[in-house]
């Protein structure tokens, strides 16, 4: 398994991962956007425009055999609920079905965490629909403890360093 940063440093990133990308992005948020409209944030998240709000965004994509494995997408960001200050947001992390239970979905997180310390960044955020038990768990386990929480959304955070 090899873990690869896109974004500012390298937006370069060969067609046939590219799609496969946008297949499981498109399973994470169904019925969410047009299929040209994940290709248009993909592609800026690619050269680390900022996306939904940010300041930066990037993209960590696990590899096995040249093959996607998971991907976790993230943006530096304030405001977000629940959490003080500047954060890398999660904005959405994904494990191919046949990857999963894999530790692959925490190896992106550690990675993530690295990140963030080289940037001088305290806190991890991220947010799941309400309800979706599997994500919370997970969040739950990698030390996310719950900020805010509402009937559409739970809002987590993780402090580092």
């Amino acid at each position: 398994m090899r873990i690869m940063e896109y974004g500012i440093t390298d937006s370069n990133m060969d067609e046939r991962l590219f799609q496969n990308w946008l297949e499981e992005r498109l399973e994470l948020w169904p019925g969410e956007g047009r299929h040209d409209e994940h290709i248009e944030e993909m592609r800026q998240i690619l050269t680390g425009k900022p996306v939904d709000g940010g300041t930066e965004s990037g993209l960590l994509m696990c590899t096995s055999c040249d093959n996607l494995a998971g991907f976790l997408e993230y943006s530096i960001k304030d405001g977000i609920p629940g959490s003080a200050g500047t954060s890398i947001h999660i904005e959405g992390i994904h494990t191919r079905e046949r990857y999963r239970r894999n530790g692959i979905a925490e190896a992106l997180v550690k990675r993530l965490v690295e990140i963030a310390e080289k940037k001088g960044i305290k806190r991890l955020t991220s947010d799941i629909e309400a309800g979706n038990e599997a994500s919370f768990l997970f969040h739950s386990a990698i030390g996310f403890i719950i900020t805010v929480s509402d009937s559409e959304a739970v809002y987590l955070e993780k402090i580092i360093g």
